[in-house]
């Protein structure tokens, strides 16, 4: 199975993301955008910086294209430098550490379930990051939206 993520980058929130059997766009970044453009708001006029690997499902025509109906600027790490994704690299470290390895999956439907109560229940909303002061993801946003209120 393959999990997909986006997350935003300014208060490590994982913002949309997809369990798929397959490496499909479709099934993956597309479907994972998707649905963070729909929980996000994304619009035409946001000016989104998407950055990514280079993964054929990020630079193939759908995906490319689904990126500049939302007015996307992709960002492509350079072949070989690992180092521009660090933040979604220890996304997937922390969540096979902390959730995944305690499990054995007897099908999709479980594992989806276990990997929602995860991000959305745990990851999003409870757990803190040195990155954000020791703030959880949804203190740092409401934090944000406390200091482009006032």
């Amino acid at each position: 199975m393959y999990l997909t993520i986006v997350m935003n980058f300014a208060d490590r929130m994982i913002v949309g993301w997809n369990l798929s059997d397959n490496m499909t766009a479709h099934d993956t970044t597309i479907a994972a955008f998707r649905r963070a453009a729909r929980k996000s708001g994304f619009q035409a006029n946001n000016q989104i910086m998407f950055h990514s690997d280079r993964g054929v499902q990020y630079g193939c025509t759908e995906f490319t294209l689904l990126l500049k109906e939302y007015n996307c600027t992709q960002s492509l790490s350079r072949k070989g430098n690992c180092w521009n994704n660090t933040v979604a690299e220890s996304f997937f470290k922390t969540i096979k550490c902390e959730c995944l390895d305690n499990f054995k999956f007897k099908d999709q439907e479980s594992a989806l379930s276990i990997i929602f109560r995860y991000i959305e229940g745990w990851y999003n909303t409870i757990r803190i990051h040195s990155a954000l002061n020791g703030n959880s993801s949804l203190e740092a946003f409401y934090e944000k939206v406390r200091i482009l209120a006032a």
